[in-house]
């Protein structure tokens, strides 16, 4: 740990990556009260300035940002061989209009009816951008990387600017937090758009894995909102002992570069098999037992 960072913030933001990288690809299911619950990890992890935020999360997900990389650059190929279709069939609906100008018969609007189900099954087959991170962004915004991502994307912040934002622009038109109510179970979520029609995402999936400063944490609490809509209780918390003023700045920690290439090479190495599998694991009934001491406790 050559940043001198407390051990709980690597380890969360480790969880998280692992999350990010198997996204949307596994579930859990409890047969005792026969639900089924998708693994998208919600957690942030508070923790006061200089503590080493962004050199932990810079290594826990660099693995990811190359893995990322890699898939948007094969998948810009593939979307700009896709675009290709979309525009010829502009192309020909284009021609078949302006020569309707002339002959509208009852035939050639039937034409022009095949050729926009063309067009639209055409766009909806549009390859996915290859993404499976992003920065925190307005509600919109993530919505359609979202969508274009093919319904599974995870938000990863060192800086804590999701919290930031709902918890200071909260106001009495509200905030739309439908995305990440809705991401972390899974469900249907629907993106509007701004003068373009909306986007349907029939199972999104959404991990958000960010660090925050304490005082965010109180400035959550006070909105009650939040935990009205359970979007607080969604969230895994860490709040590590702060070790600032009681380092050992002379240390030479150094890196342990065995441990690193074998994180890197793991953590890519799941998010490649589950970009091409899915999974679904049944909790035993020793694992159940467990959740429902836990589950009563809570209740």
């Amino acid at each position: 740990n050559a940043s001198h960072a407390p051990p709980d913030l690597t380890c969360i933001l480790g969880l998280g990556a692992v999350s990010v990288a198997t996204l949307g690809r596994i579930k859990v299911t409890y047969p005792w009260d026969g639900w089924t619950q998708p693994c998208s990890l919600y957690a942030v992890v508070a923790v006061p300035p200089s503590v080493g935020k962004s050199p932990a999360k810079n290594a826990m997900f660099a693995p990811l940002e190359e893995y990322e990389q890699e898939r948007m650059d094969e998948a810009r190929k593939a979307r700009r061989s896709h675009q290709d279709k979309i525009d010829v069939v502009n192309n020909k609906i284009a021609a078949h209009k302006k020569a309707m100008v002339k002959d509208d018969t009852f035939q050639n609007r039937g034409l022009l009816e095949e050729l926009n189900t063309e067009l639209y099954d055409i766009e909806a087959g549009m390859p996915p951008t290859g993404r499976i991170m992003a920065d925190d962004a307005t509600i919109e915004a993530l919505g359609i990387v979202l969508a274009d991502s093919g319904g599974n994307i995870g938000v990863v912040s060192a800086e804590g600017g999701l919290f930031d934002r709902l918890a200071g622009l909260y106001n009495e038109n509200g905030v739309n937090l439908d995305l990440y109510l809705e991401g972390w179970s899974g469900g249907k979520y629907t993106v509007d758009r701004v003068k373009r029609e909306q986007i349907s995402i029939p199972r999104a999936n959404v991990a958000v894995i960010t660090t925050v400063q304490p005082t965010t944490i109180d400035d959550i609490g006070a909105r009650k909102v939040f935990a009205a809509r359970g979007l607080v209780a969604r969230f895994l918390l860490s709040m590590p002992t702060c070790s600032v003023g009681f380092r050992d700045r002379k240390r030479r920690a150094g890196v342990d570069k065995a441990a690193q290439h074998r994180y890197s090479t793991e953590l890519v190495s799941i998010a490649r098999y589950y970009a091409e599998t899915e999974t679904e694991f049944e909790l035993d009934d020793q694992a159940c037992d467990v959740f429902a001491e836990w589950d009563q406790i809570t209740e």
